[in-house]
């Protein structure tokens, strides 16, 4: 399709967040940072939550021959399955660009207009195109446009359609070796960035979605180390539809004004989803009532 229709790879971006927050299974732990993946002609990179290096960089310019299935046990641990955090450039096939010893640091600078970003690299060797991770701009997507562009770069904006918040990508085409700063400048209206993650107490944690439609969803699960099952109960706003949703399919409202949500290690109540409560709200009063027994008991 590509080559009949396009002279070369289109540049796609993907935004990922953890759809299945709170659900773990063999390999997937509770909580996956948000990724943003990009691929085009050049290059295919990946890229976590808050980090300005990639975690994942494939330069697509430089020929490579290796087997698709690489069989290294070293890091196939699990089932056989290849680990991520035991990838780096020397092991994962195609072969990574090698960013050991690159570091680099994204800041804002607020404008009565916009934000100034400044990025600051510095490498020990040539690179090729490399993109940088810019997270959580404080400026509203719609309507958000370069006022002045980076020298040596150019500003991809990415938008999470979970959260509304603005990240963008400044491809850096090429790096020498040392050190470098790109400027670039965003004209746009002010918004503080959302955050999606939050916490009850020490025993429950929490991932937020706020669509489009104005609809908001949360998962909520327990803490890993807590040594307790049990029931967090929450205040629900007036005059407000609110429900949990059970992973059986079972669905319950809430009584009196409150809402209970039962969180305990099987699969129908490790993460149920809360609809109609933001963060703020959820933990606006909450209250986590242990169980009787510990998690591990009987």
């Amino acid at each position: 399709y590509f080559q009949r229709h396009y002279p070369r790879q289109p540049e796609n971006w993907f935004y990922w967040p953890d759809i299945y927050a709170g659900l773990a299974h063999s390999y997937k732990p509770r909580q996956l940072p948000d990724r943003i993946e990009m691929s085009n002609a050049q290059f295919h990179s990946v890229h976590e939550d808050g980090a300005v290096l990639p975690r994942f960089l494939w330069d697509y310019t430089r020929p490579w021959s290796e087997p698709v299935w690489d069989d290294q046990r070293a890091i196939r641990r699990k089932f056989g399955l290849v680990e991520p955090e035991l990838l780096n450039a020397r092991n994962c096939v195609p072969r990574m660009v090698d960013l050991d010893g690159v570091t680099a640091a994204v800041e804002f600078q607020p404008q009565p207009q916009g934000v100034i970003i400044r990025a600051r690299l510095d490498t020990p060797r040539d690179l090729p195109a490399l993109p940088l991770g810019v997270w959580r701009i404080p400026l509203q997507p719609e309507g958000c446009r370069v006022a002045q562009p980076a020298e040596g770069a150019r500003f991809v904006r990415v938008v999470d359609g979970s959260t509304g918040n603005l990240h963008g990508l400044l491809v850096c085409d090429p790096v020498p070796k040392g050190s470098h700063t790109w400027t670039l400048q965003l004209q746009g209206r002010s918004r503080a960035p959302l955050e999606p993650i939050f916490r009850v107490g020490d025993a429950v944690r929490g991932r937020m979605f706020q669509r489009a439609s104005g609809e908001t969803t949360a998962y909520v699960w327990l803490e890993d180390s807590s040594e307790h099952t049990g029931t967090l109960v929450l205040r629900v706003p007036a005059g407000r539809e609110v429900d949990v949703h059970y992973n059986d399919g079972r669905t319950e409202q809430p009584r009196d004004g409150l809402l209970q949500v039962v969180l305990d290690r099987t699969w129908q109540r490790q993460s149920p989803m809360i609809t109609g409560m933001t963060a703020a709200e959820i933990q606006a009063g909450a209250v986590f009532e242990p169980a009787v027994f510990p998690a591990t008991g009987f």
